[in-house]
């Protein structure tokens, strides 16, 4: 929904969206995800499909080859008056958080 959409909402009708969206229905999501996950892997592996994991040197090789292009969003979002480095900061938290070993 456009931020347009949204603000001609009563503030109830708000309350619902703001509800049922955003990290409270990233985290259902992500439960429904995490449960049915070893089901689709059985799945997926029974088909005869294989599931790859980069190598950790790889995983470095992707990191280092998007510092550019993080560099040059914070600038911009620093230019908008943004704090990007907030954002950054809890993106890395969540992937060393769920990150699969």
């Amino acid at each position: 929904m456009n931020r347009t959409s949204y603000d001609s909402l009563p503030a109830d009708l708000k309350r619902v969206l703001d509800d049922n969206s955003g990290n409270s229905a990233a985290e259902t999501a992500g439960r429904m995800w995490d449960a049915q996950s070893a089901l689709v892997e059985g799945a997926v592996r029974k088909r005869g499909n294989a599931i790859e994991t980069i190598s950790a040197d790889e995983v470095r090789r992707w990191r280092t080859g998007t510092e550019t292009a993080i560099e040059r969003w914070l600038a911009q979002m620093k230019e908008r008056g943004h704090d990007g480095g907030k954002l950054i900061d809890a993106a890395r938290e969540a992937i060393a958080r769920f990150e699969i070993a």
